[in-house]
């Protein structure tokens, strides 16, 4: 099973490697080596599921606490785990300060917003208010919103590109 998912993971980074020629190289490597790794402690934590009997480890602090000792473990997981999501929350936010920006100025041409920092302030206010919703049934409406956004991302790209097509004509 493991040497089948290496074996798979091996043919996806040489694939990748081939339709990105330039310069793409190590960052695919990392990208597939970060996968395989994600993948091969996804299959440990399979394998040590219930390793102790009557206990089972569904989560990594878990896991990272029958590993390492109940203190270490958690000194050892929590920076990681926050520097992961510090990391993925930046770039969510970026991401989607410069798409509202990007679309403001691709509807129109005079835009009263041109400052990066503030579409990123805009966007994070919303999904502010989005987190704000008070129970787990509002997910719906949270669920919603992020299929919306992901259209609306996915047409602003699409219009970029078209955009980009024609000026190049």
């Amino acid at each position: 099973m493991l040497l089948l998912m290496l074996m798979l993971m091996l043919m996806l980074m040489l694939m990748l490697m081939l339709l990105f020629p330039l310069c793409r190289g190590p960052g695919v490597v990392v990208l597939v080596l970060s996968c395989a790794i994600t993948l091969f402690t996804l299959w440990q934590m399979v394998q040590m599921h219930e390793m102790v009997p009557g206990t089972r480890f569904d989560r990594y602090h878990e896991l990272a606490q029958h590993a390492f000792g109940e203190k270490l473990g958690l000194y050892i997981l929590i920076p990681q785990q926050l520097i992961i999501e510090v990391g993925v929350n930046i770039v969510y936010m970026v991401a989607g300060g410069q798409s509202l920006s990007t679309f403001c100025h691709l509807i129109s041409n005079n835009c009263p917003i041109n400052d990066q920092r503030a579409w990123i302030s805009i966007f994070a206010s919303s999904q502010f208010v989005l987190a704000l919703l008070p129970s787990y049934n509002a997910i719906i409406g949270v669920s919603l919103a992020a299929a919306i956004m992901s259209l609306w991302y996915l047409s602003i790209t699409e219009l970029i590109e078209a955009n980009s097509i024609l000026i190049n004509m």
